[in-house]
């Protein structure tokens, strides 16, 4: 009788354990390969990152978000996890806020009339690519050579900027299509 109350009891713990990780997985955090090397020399091809998810999944309720703590809280230079309009996934740097006036001069990115300052040897593009959407389905704005980002929009870079599909191609990324901000890298792998 004693060893199937102990069973049930430890049955019970890993049950308990199983239901946290279930709820952690879905509304709190979510481990995530990094494919190619637009993030280079920050994230290589295979790095696996933890990211802190900025709201519960849409699949699993009907409102349209539900924030955790609120607002999104990313800031210039934070690493954020993305979903773009055909449902990929992309880890990107975010270098301008709502607000900001940026521009693409000389190779150099301007935020707010000031060159903005990189950690590390990247090669800045000033070839942003104007992307065509029909007015209707529209849901990231485009970029230009220079503008102001409006409420709600983001400027995502890769830090490999000559091999990067970020904003130059796909445009301004509204705050909802944020999944999360990189938190920690758990692996690079070594080439």
């Amino acid at each position: 009788m004693k060893i199937y109350i102990k069973t049930a009891k430890y049955g019970l713990y890993l049950f308990l354990f199983a239901i946290v990780m279930v709820f952690t997985r879905l509304f709190l955090f979510e481990l995530t390969f990094i494919r190619g090397n637009s993030m280079h020399p920050t994230l290589k091809d295979g790095s696996l990152v933890l990211v802190y998810k900025y709201h519960f999944p849409k699949k699993y309720f009907t409102q349209t978000e539900i924030f955790w703590f609120g607002k999104t809280n990313t800031k210039r230079m934070d690493l954020v996890l993305f979903q773009t309009e055909d449902g990929t996934h992309l880890v990107k740097r975010v270098i301008g806020e709502p607000g900001d006036f940026y521009v693409f001069k000389n190779g150099t990115i301007l935020i707010d009339s000031v060159p903005l300052k990189e950690e590390n040897d990247r090669a800045p593009s000033d070839k942003p690519v104007i992307v065509t959407l029909d007015e209707a389905e529209r849901t990231h704005y485009n970029l230009e050579h220079d503008g102001r980002i409006p409420p709600g929009y983001f400027l995502l870079l890769g830090d490999n900027r000559e091999n990067s599909l970020d904003s130059r191609n796909l445009g301004l990324i509204p705050e909802e299509n944020l999944r999360g901000k990189v938190v920690y890298v758990l692996y690079l792998e070594l080439q």
